[in-house]
C-alpha cells in the first residue's frame, strides 16, 4: 500500500470546491463560445388558418412561423384542400419564405414565395406559389391573418388555384 503525501497550503475540502468552481466556469464559457446567441430574435409562431379556394374548394392549413432578422419570416405547414362538387382533396407540406413589404407598429404586410408538395391519394403533387400576407397584432403573442395565395399545381386535377385564407397567429 503506497500512501501519497500532499503538502498544500490550502486544506483539501477548500481545494475541491475551487476546482469544481473552475471546472462549472470553463464549461459555462465554452457553452457560452460555441452557442448561438441571439437577442430580441427568432419567435416562434403556430399558425392556424382556412379559407376559399377559388371554384367552389376550401382549404385549411396548421403551420409553424420562424421569424428571422428584420421581422422576415419562414413558414412551415401542412394543408388540406377539399373540393366541393368532385369529392377531390388533397395533402399538402410546404414551405414558404415571406419578406416584409411594410410594417407600423401593430401592421406588417409580407410577400409569400414558396411551394407545396403532397398526394391527392393516387398522383404526387408539387406546386409554384406566391401571394401576400397580412399580419394585424390583436394582443401581445397573438395576431390576426389574412394572407392570398395563387400558384399552379403540377399533376392535380386544378392546376391554377387561388386562396383567401383567415386565421389567427399564436406564439409559443
Amino acid at each position: 500500500m503506497i500512501t501519497v503525501i500532499y503538502f498544500t497550503p490550502i486544506p483539501c475540502k477548500i481545494l475541491k470546491v475551487q476546482t469544481m468552481k473552475k471546472t462549472v466556469f470553463i464549461l459555462i464559457l465554452l457553452i457560452a463560445a460555441f452557442s448561438k446567441a441571439r437577442s430580441q430574435e427568432g419567435c416562434t409562431y403556430l399558425l392556424l388558418k382556412a379559407g376559399p379556394v377559388y371554384e367552389s374548394a376550401w382549404t385549411g392549413t396548421v403551420g409553424v412561423d420562424l421569424n428571422t432578422k428584420y421581422h422576415n419570416s419562414a413558414e412551415l405547414s401542412f394543408s388540406y384542400y377539399k373540393a366541393d362538387q368532385k369529392s377531390y382533396d388533397n395533402l399538402l407540406v410546404g414551405m414558404f419564405y415571406k419578406p416584409v413589404l411594410a410594417r407600423s407598429r401593430n401592421t406588417t404586410f409580407k410577400f409569400r414565395l414558396g411551394s407545396h408538395i403532397g398526394t391527392d391519394n393516387s398522383d404526387f403533387i408539387l406546386s409554384a406559389l406566391g401571394g401576400i400576407e397580412f399580419l394585424q397584432s390583436l394582443a401581445p403573442g397573438c395576431d390576426l391573418i389574412i394572407s392570398n395565395t395563387s400558384g399552379y399545381y403540377f399533376w392535380a386535377r386544378n392546376h391554377w388555384r387561388v386562396s383567401a385564407e383567415f386565421g389567427f397567429r399564436i406564439s409559443l
